[in-house]
């Protein structure tokens, strides 16, 4: 937990100066597939690039998972916006941090076929490096802290902060 936050504090003090190459990227635009975590999990979306470093990001994700030897099942499908901040775009590896707003769906069923819905807002930080294997295709992973206030058909609310499973991006610029 320390160490995410010193990386998210270097990246946040980082000189203004280093982002002199940005502007080659502002105008930009990006499809987005991200991949996470064993339990199909994923999503598409899109990526636009601003000046000075600045990338903004929407995107569709959806996750379901089936616990083996067991009767359980979850699926979730949510809907995210999120700014991210480049260091040194000019590079082929390009560290960055940012955060997202989220609203997801999820429906569980349990071992005895109880169907649950809820509702959550998430809250989205986190950091990343992007490396460009081409001058339009790169891939990225990043890591992050989660914070989830969730409501449930039966009026439970629940609000936890945990880390967020880690994500695989591949990107294609045009």
């Amino acid at each position: 937990m320390r160490h995410l936050s010193f990386i998210i504090a270097i990246l946040l003090i980082t000189n203004q100066e280093a982002f002199s190459q940005t502007d080659t990227m502002a105008g930009k635009k990006g499809l987005m597939f991200s991949f996470s975590g064993l339990n199909l999990g994923g999503g598409v979306g899109g990526k636009y690039w601003c000046p000075n470093g600045y990338a903004l990001r929407a995107q569709i994700n959806g996750n379901y998972m089936k616990r083996i030897g067991q009767s359980y099942e979850s699926d979730m499908v949510s809907l995210s916006l999120g700014i991210e901040k480049h260091i040194d775009v000019s590079s082929e590896l390009s560290p960055y941090c940012g955060a997202s707003l989220a609203f997801s769906r999820t429906s569980d069923l349990d071992i005895y076929y109880n169907k649950l819905i809820s509702y959550a807002v998430n809250v989205y930080g986190f950091v990343g490096v992007e490396l460009w294997i081409h001058k339009s295709i790169s891939l990225s992973g990043e890591q992050g802290l989660l914070l989830t206030h969730s409501t449930s058909e039966n009026k439970q609310s629940t609000l936890y902060l945990r880390t967020s499973t880690s994500s695989l991006t591949l990107m294609v610029y045009f």
